[in-house]
């Protein structure tokens, strides 16, 4: 008998190009990695492919993209992708080997809104940051901020807990004056805020720190039954009254907005915490820079609580820091705080000339020259204290 004839080889499926990712979080640095190219189908060949952008008359998306035959990779091309002004990019990707293969594919990437922000004491660099879920006392997710103070999360907000905090370590540096922030620094927000607003911006600065802190304190009362949306908002508005600014500038970023009003209560703050940690001595270890802070905060704090009137001058003075100060941190009763009187009167001078290069200047006067200026007395004070 014959033999039977040997079956035909069944078809093999068109190639396919692939990519890692069809998707990438806006606010991406300039050259972000979005995906790694390949070929199902032909993966014998796939060391041999090359990979080019296509006609960017017909695709003007390719415009925001390079290739990088080497690693294979689609990389964003000196653009950082923003959400709000576009939320997906269409291209057209050719393949090609040297012989047999050239074929065109339409694909599309898709930008995911992100939570972004930046940490703010002079825009500050090189800043370890932590998401926390304020419910459970949990780290979610850890970042650091780039060399301009730009920082974003990777978890989506769907995802990001319905109470959270945003908390920046000590240790970055700030970009204007080159040194080392001591200070922690945080902000609070919620899922729901997040979701509702067009801005998925959250900077965070020493005002927005303040505001973490009575925040959590008024949420922990079990005596309130207000809703936590509530809470946030009674707190930024005890902020705006105590340092005379707008609700909007608490959570600001107060340098990119110009805002003299903010920076001008954030230098006061710099110094008073600077005067008080240089000066206050626990034993043998000088109370930290966040110490202070904190009792700055519980200042405003018990102002409010005792319902009378809360001011910048009542809580950057130095009288109620310098005593709450050796209040909060006074229980190993070795507090050593020398000529209080002369400490209370060098707060007030160098606040008051803080506060008067503001009130001194005149349409003819830049907010960089009045922000310079309070730098240089903030930092001035410091240098004279040690």
């Amino acid at each position: 008998p014959e033999p039977e004839p040997e079956p035909e080889p069944a078809p093999q499926p068109d190639p396919i190009i692939k990519l890692s990712n069809n998707s990438i979080r806006e606010q991406n640095t300039w050259d972000a990695v979005v995906a790694t190219l390949s070929m199902d189908y032909l993966t014998d060949l796939n060391a041999s492919i090359v990979y080019a952008l296509g006609d960017s008359t017909a695709y003007p998306d390719n415009n925001s993209f390079i290739i990088n035959n080497t690693t294979k990779e689609l990389k964003s091309n000196d653009v950082i992708f923003d959400f709000k002004t576009k939320s997906e990019y269409k291209l057209l990707i050719n393949v090609s080997n040297s012989t047999t293969f050239n074929v065109n594919y339409e694909v599309t990437i898709t930008i995911i809104q992100s939570l972004y922000g930046k940490a703010i004491d002079g825009y500050i660099s090189g800043a370890s940051g932590e998401l926390i879920d304020i419910e459970t006392n949990t780290v979610i997710e850890t970042f650091t901020t780039d060399s301009f103070g730009n920082y974003t999360i990777n978890t989506s907000i769907e995802n990001i807990p319905a109470f959270f905090e945003i908390r920046f370590l000590p240790g970055g540096v700030d970009i204007t004056t080159g040194k080392v922030v001591k200070l922690t620094l945080s902000n609070v927000s919620t899922r729901k805020r997040v979701s509702d607003s067009t801005n998925k911006t959250l900077d965070i600065t020493p005002i927005t720190t303040i505001k973490t802190q009575l925040t959590k304190k008024k949420y922990a009362d079990t005596s309130t039954n207000t809703s936590i949306e509530d809470v946030i908002g009674s707190s930024e508005q005890n902020i705006a009254d105590a340092f005379n600014i707008s609700i909007e500038s608490v959570n600001a970023d107060y340098l990119s907005s110009n805002n003299v009003d903010v920076v001008n209560v954030n230098y006061q703050i710099q110094s008073t915490i600077n005067t008080m940690s240089s000066v206050t001595n626990s034993g043998t270890e000088t109370v930290t820079n966040d110490t202070v802070f904190t009792s700055i905060i519980n200042v405003i704090d018990n102002t409010v609580n005792n319902n009378t009137s809360v001011n910048k001058e009542v809580i950057l003075s130095g009288d109620n820091i310098i005593d709450q100060v050796v209040a909060d941190v006074s229980t190993s009763n070795n507090i050593v705080i020398a000529n209080v009187e002369n400490i209370k009167s060098y707060i007030k001078a160098v606040n008051t000339s803080i506060d008067n290069i503001a009130k001194s200047s005149d349409s003819n006067t830049s907010f960089e020259d009045i922000a310079r200026q309070s730098i240089q007395i903030t930092e001035s004070s410091l240098e004279m204290l040690d």
